[in-house]
């Protein structure tokens, strides 16, 4: 009886959030904006201390302790420094805390399964394969010969590196983000280069720590769509990276990760997205592609053209899964874990890639956090005027929207109190 009301409950819902057909482009995204900010109140702190996450956290029972515990773990990682990050731990812990968003699971991602499957990888190496070698070039060979033909992993046919030169009204129809997480990567045997590459760098760096080769390994990322990774033996001894313990220092650079945090992002960006400002298929590596149609809906009002029918039927399909707890369609995009990644990518390439504290203000003042989205503006307008060589469009559009937050703020929205400062992160 109960389950037939909500049902009835939900097809009157869906009939009366179905109305006006001829809605622009800005209705229907904040339209689908407000829906997504009532699910992301409560895990839209930023999460650069204890007291935060205790604070964003404090509700909702198991799912929001396996989301707190992941971010933690996270953030515990990357604070090492690059030399003691564990990429492989990062990126399972990034799949973690979006599948505790969104699957409403009461048991958590189990994220040590998962590294036992990447230790079962180095000890059959290491008991089958490499006994009778040393030398760096067939050490390669049979690794590679063992993950990418016995094995069968592979880059994905579609994946970060392939995006057609033009603006896409749902980014994340291009993109499946089970491309980078970990975790899917593991279990579907293909994935995007950035997370093949952590693969690689953590086998190798448990048999480095096994003693089955003597010599520290770099991955390093394709230039070209579809490629694999390509190792590099450093000219360091054995004894020189790995430490008491049992623990190896990092030789992959976090690069891969802040590549597959950027997947990521583009796959959940709930709107439009420039590949022409950001195609990595053509030499441009930036994440800002979205930033200026995310403004737009915010400071622009109806000026944007007419949508069609099928980007309206994308976002009502959306809405109708969002107001029943259904993982969301990729395509029609997610902002908790689209702005799950921004915070993410800002907590580990700030210092180089101010774009994503502009990106991660634009998806907090969609979220109403106005006080942090302020704070992050003006970091970002800093560092545009300090080093980072923004264009006139990209100020102009930043610039607009700290004087919409400021307006909102003025108009009476409550005003979030600022974190606690930091002395290791500046945000």
């Amino acid at each position: 009886m109960a389950a037939n009301k909500r049902r009835t409950t939900g097809q009157q819902d869906t009939k009366v959030n179905t109305k006006g057909h001829s809605l622009r482009q800005p209705e229907a995204e904040k339209q689908y904006t407000w829906l997504l900010k009532k699910n992301t109140r409560k895990f839209s702190k930023v999460f650069s201390s204890s007291e935060n996450t205790e604070d964003a956290y404090k509700v909702d029972g198991s799912v929001s302790r396996h989301a707190k515990a992941a971010r933690e773990s996270f953030l515990r990682n990357v604070r090492r420094g690059e030399a003691s990050m564990q990429l492989a731990l990062a990126a399972l812990d990034i799949a973690a805390e979006d599948d505790a968003l969104v699957t409403n699971s009461a048991v958590a991602l189990p994220v040590p399964q998962y590294l036992k499957r990447l230790e079962a990888f180095a000890l059959e190496l290491e008991a089958h394969y490499l006994s009778d070698v040393s030398e760096p070039a067939d050490v390669f060979e049979r690794v590679q010969y063992y993950l990418f033909e016995y094995k069968g992993f592979k880059v994905a046919g579609r994946n970060n590196e392939v995006l057609p030169g033009d603006v896409l009204d749902h980014p994340g129809v291009w993109e499946d983000p089970r491309d980078s997480y970990l975790n899917s990567v593991l279990t579907r045997r293909q994935g995007s280069p950035a997370a093949i590459a952590i693969l690689y760098s953590d086998v190798m760096q448990r048999l480095l720590i096994k003693g089955a080769i003597q010599f520290p390994v770099r991955l390093q990322l394709p230039t070209q769509p579809n490629e694999l990774p390509t190792a590099h033996a450093l000219p360091f001894r054995r004894q020189d990276v790995v430490m008491e313990g049992g623990t190896v220092l990092n030789t992959c650079a976090s690069d891969a990760l802040v590549c597959m945090l950027r997947h990521l992002k583009r796959s959940f960006w709930p709107f439009r997205w420039d590949t022409q400002l950001d195609d990595p298929a053509h030499g441009m590596h930036g994440s800002g592609g979205g930033f200026l149609a995310a403004c737009q809906v915010l400071t622009a009002g109806n000026a944007m053209e007419e949508t069609d029918a099928y980007t309206m039927a994308i976002s009502r399909t959306a809405k109708h899964r969002l107001r029943r707890g259904i993982w969301t369609s990729t395509g029609a995009g997610d902002i908790r874990r689209a702005r799950s990644a921004c915070e993410r990518l800002v907590e580990i390439a700030h210092l180089y890639a101010p774009t994503e504290r502009r990106d991660l203000a634009v998806l907090l003042v969609h979220c109403g956090e106005l006080a942090w989205a302020e704070r992050e503006l003006k970091l970002f307008l800093q560092c545009s005027r300090d080093s980072y060589k923004s264009t006139i469009q990209e100020d102009t559009a930043a610039a607009k929207l700290l004087k919409y937050v400021r307006m909102e703020q003025a108009d009476g929205v409550p005003r979030e109190p600022p974190p606690p400062p930091q002395l290791d992160i500046p945000w």
